[in-house]
C-alpha cells in the first residue's frame, strides 16, 4: 500500500484515492475501502455510469455521518444533508436560480467571476510554485454558485 500512496502528491485530495488504488488492484467500477481504524468504510465509485445512477437515477439516503458533518457549518435543516421531503423543500427554494433563462442572464456575471479566477491562476502560473489548486477552484465554484443561485 505504500506504493500505491507514492503514485500520489502528499496533499492530494482522498477522493481521488478510489481511481488510484481500483485500477492497480484489478478492482470493479465500485467497491468497498475498509478505512479502520482511522475512520468509516468508503463505497468508492469510479465507474461514471454507476456515478449517475446512484447520484442521478436514483435518490439514496445520505450517510448519517454527513449530517455530523455539516451541522456546524449550516445547522440541522440544509439541502446538503437533508433526504426525503426535506430535501425536495430545498431543491424547490434553489430550482429557479438554476432555470436555463437565469443562468443565460448571469453569463456576464459568471464571466466577471471567471476573469478574477483565471487571473488568480496566472499569478501563481507566473510564481512557479507549487500551489493548492482545490481552495482556488472552490473559491471559484462557491462564487459562481452563490451569484447564480442567491
Amino acid at each position: 500500500m505504500a506504493k500505491l500512496f507514492q503514485k500520489i502528491p502528499r496533499d492530494s485530495h482522498p477522493h481521488i484515492y478510489g481511481a488510484v488504488i481500483g485500477p492497480d488492484y484489478g478492482l470493479p467500477g465500485f467497491y468497498y475501502m475498509d478505512n479502520w481504524p482511522l475512520g468509516l468504510s468508503s463505497l468508492m465509485i469510479t465507474d461514471p455510469e454507476i456515478a449517475q445512477q446512484v447520484t442521478v437515477l436514483t435518490s439514496y439516503d445520505k450517510h448519517p455521518e454527513l449530517m455530523r458533518l455539516t451541522k456546524p457549518l449550516s445547522g440541522d435543516s440544509n439541502m446538503v444533508s437533508a433526504n426525503g421531503e426535506a430535501w425536495k423543500k430545498w431543491r424547490r427554494i434553489f430550482n429557479p436560480g438554476f432555470a436555463v433563462g437565469h443562468l443565460m442572464g448571469m453569463v456576464p456575471n459568471i464571466l466577471d467571476d471567471a476573469e478574477i479566477y483565471v487571473k488568480a491562476l496566472g499569478t501563481f502560473a507566473d510564481s512557479g510554485a507549487v500551489f493548492r489548486l482545490e481552495e482556488t477552484v472552490a473559491r471559484f465554484a462557491i462564487d459562481v454558485i452563490g451569484r447564480v443561485t442567491l
